[in-house]
């Protein structure tokens, strides 16, 4: 088995390694230091990342995955929250038959859905509008517009969908950072 230098640090010395919008002072604690809560008030974390950083940090004693997790940012888009990791820890973040994710909805109140942060297109799509399949990705050139990148999905699979069309495209344009549309065919 093939160890990483977090794995080898957190293995010798037993060090929480989760990385995440807050501290481990303040995950320790279980209340905020005053640079932690500058960054909350001046708006460079959210409220819905400090409270996803307690749940991941009391599920890490029993998750020895979690950590090794880089947490990038969660986004509040109404019914569900995106908690957008790095590519590799999409699984870890999601558990062994989607434990974590569920424990994670039930402290929450919402659906969680979890996002690799990625520059490929297809592989945001993929994560985001999971169980759905994408039957494609075009780019687009409209009128009077710029670059747009057309996501095709099937019309049979929209009731899977886990959100309104609109959400979910503005989610993808934010995730990407590119003008996202999703089409139904």
């Amino acid at each position: 088995m093939i160890f990483g230098l977090n794995s080898i640090i957190s293995l010798l010395f037993e060090v929480n390694l989760l990385d995440v919008a807050i501290c481990d002072t303040c995950l320790k604690r279980g209340m905020l230091c005053p640079s932690c809560e500058k960054r909350l008030k001046d708006g460079e974390i959210s409220q819905l990342d400090v409270d996803v950083a307690n749940i991941l940090y009391s599920l890490s004693s029993t998750n020895r995955g979690l950590n090794y997790l880089v947490l990038k940012r969660s986004i509040d888009a109404g019914d569900v929250i995106i908690l957008v990791t790095s590519p590799g820890d999409v699984g870890v973040l999601i558990g062994r038959g989607g434990k974590i994710v569920k424990h994670l909805s039930e402290k929450l109140g919402k659906r969680v859905r979890v996002v690799g942060e990625s520059h490929d297109h297809l592989a945001v799509a993929r994560d985001l509008l999971s169980p759905v399949p994408i039957l494609g990705i075009n780019i687009i050139y409209p009128p009077g517009e710029g670059e747009k990148y057309k996501v095709r999905i099937s019309n049979k699979e929209a009731t899977r969908l886990s959100g309104d069309i609109e959400t979910l495209q503005k989610l993808l344009s934010d995730l990407t950072g590119k003008a996202m549309v999703l089409s139904l065919e």
